[in-house]
């Protein structure tokens, strides 16, 4: 595994390409610096392209999933139910594809190796869901590993920024 060249430094796992299946390819490992230099927007960026990549049902459906989530993996549905990764790679293999909208990220670092996430999600169903996202991303040897996911209903926005759309066919 390669060691970051300097302190304050961290190393994630970067985008080179995509592969057959048109998802992104997370091969190797890219240097950021994380003492407040513009590449602490490069690691935002990069945890925002896996927690979006979530979203997409390609994805929920794939191994990509299972790799996506750490071993001891938890999650606070926005039903109230508790999901360890098992219980949620059955449910989204077996969900019925809705499309839903993200926007409002937000990335703290709140160590070397762990991010969290925060972000809205409005769910086009029937009855139409706003949730609340909080997801908290652990770097385990050169991969990014999402440990923790919480779901808070909440009420639709006034207003966002940075919206992304993704349409679950």
């Amino acid at each position: 595994m390669k060691v970051p060249s300097a302190p304050g430094a961290l190393l994630v796992l970067g985008r080179t390409s995509s592969n057959q299946t048109g998802l992104p390819d997370w091969t190797h490992c890219e240097e950021f610096d994380m003492n407040g230099s513009p590449d602490t927007q490069a690691l935002s960026q990069h945890l925002r392209g896996l927690e979006e990549s979530l979203l997409l049902p390609d994805v929920r459906k794939s191994k990509r999933l299972i790799e996506l989530l750490a071993d001891n993996f938890v999650e606070f549905g926005s039903s109230g139910r508790t999901y360890k990764k098992a219980d949620l790679v059955a449910t989204l293999q077996a969900e019925f594809p809705v499309t839903q909208s993200a926007d409002d990220f937000h990335v703290e670092l709140l160590a070397p190796t762990v991010a969290l996430l925060t972000y809205r999600i409005h769910r086009r169903s029937v009855p139409p869901l706003h949730t609340l996202r909080s997801s908290i991303w652990q770097l385990h040897g050169s991969q990014w590993r999402m440990v923790f996911h919480q779901a808070t209903p909440t009420y639709a926005p006034q207003a966002s920024h940075g919206h992304a759309h993704f349409t679950d066919d």
